[in-house]
């Protein structure tokens, strides 16, 4: 039994369409031009392959001036021979977004692929793509070189905090003419992004050209400040220079084993320690302090504590910091790890040869 859906151009907009791929040689599939210059949105379109030979796709030049959006599009490969399909340029020439597309492959010989130039000069967002391969000789994957209109499929990307670093990493399933990664950065305060880094100039940036193989790529920024909150986009480029941006990821470098945190936008005048809370306090308390802007080079600032008879305790922060108000937490533990016993802390705050001092107390 095979059931198909029909919309053809006199409609102003299709909630759903359904092709399904019947048992043995049975097949669905839409006619060509079937939504040329459809006025409305199509919400859902479905390609299932069907059993034996049964498949389901879609014809040349199905949607060219489709002059309404695409919520989703889904191919599913079916058994044994089933299958679903694009055929060459389908989308060519889309006057409006696609949200996302799934080609799913099937058991057996059942796949889900797209031919050719399917999505070349598609004037609209670029969807969300998902290829999955099937059981047996089932499989999803996408045509040619033609296809210069597919992005890079990023399976996953995260940016990991260090001491003085951020580690970005990302995974791509597949990849379409991609000649390499840009990597743009910002930190909490600006409102533009930089280009830090290029495919042209990084080895570890180059793209893989066209290959359907899982890939993972590292990038380590290592021109950053602890405490200091940053965001990153990885931008994609393809052999013609087009470009398409990912993300952003953030991190907040710092140093192992504290909790540095920027937490106002704006810049004191001065030097400022804050007071602590709790206070009095068990088994931890936040410090706040504020770095001024200075018109030199930055300078190093450090949170010291000593006891009350002027003997270290624990360095919390001892590095370069960008202008800005942060807070640290100490844990009531000296720079051995070992709780410290109760009684008065005394917090002190360098900068610049300037000195603050504030008591804290310690009540178990």
């Amino acid at each position: 039994m095979i059931r198909r859906f029909c919309y053809l151009i006199l409609f102003p907009a299709v909630l759903w369409a359904q092709y399904n791929g019947g048992v043995g040689d049975g097949a669905a599939a839409n006619s060509s031009n079937e939504f040329v210059s459809l006025s409305g949105p199509i919400l859902l379109t479905f390609y299932n392959g069907g059993p034996g030979d049964g498949h389901s796709r879609t014809a040349t030049d199905s949607y060219i001036g489709l002059n309404g959006p695409i919520s989703k599009i889904s191919f599913l490969g079916g058994n044994g021979d089933g299958f679903g399909i694009t055929q060459t340029s389908s989308y060519y020439g889309m006057n409006g977004p696609i949200s996302s597309i799934s080609f799913k492959g099937g058991n057996g010989d059942g796949h889900g692929s797209i031919t050719s130039s399917d999505y070349l000069a598609l004037n609209g967002p670029l969807p969300t793509f998902t290829y999955r391969g099937g059981n047996g000789d089932g499989f999803g994957h996408v045509g040619t070189s033609g296809d210069v209109s597919l992005p890079v499929m990023f399976a996953s990307m995260s940016a990991v905090a260090g001491d003085r670093q951020v580690e970005l990493i990302w995974i791509t399933e597949a990849e379409i003419e991609n000649a390499g990664f840009i990597i743009r950065r910002r930190d909490a305060l600006d409102t533009n992004y930089r280009d830090i880094a290029s495919f042209q100039t990084h080895p570890e940036l180059k793209g893989a050209g066209t290959s359907n193989k899982r890939r993972t790529y590292r990038f380590v920024d290592r021109f950053v400040l602890n405490g200091v909150e940053y965001q990153y986009l990885i931008v994609e480029v393809d052999f013609n220079g087009r470009q398409i941006a990912h993300g952003p990821v953030s991190a907040i470098p710092m140093p192992a084993g504290l909790t540095l945190k920027r937490t106002r936008g704006n810049v004191p005048r001065q030097l400022a320690l804050l007071p602590n809370y709790p206070n009095p306090f068990n088994p931890e308390t936040w410090i706040s302090f504020g770095i001024p802007a200075t018109r030199n080079e930055l300078t190093a600032a450090s949170v010291i504590l000593y006891d009350m008879l002027g003997r270290p305790v624990r360095v919390l922060v001892n590095d370069i910091l960008a202008p800005g108000y942060y807070k640290i937490l100490w844990d009531g533990r000296n720079d051995a790890g070992a709780p410290v016993p109760s009684g008065v802390y005394v917090c002190r705050l360098s900068w610049n040869g300037h000195t603050l001092s504030r008591k804290l107390t310690l009540a178990k």
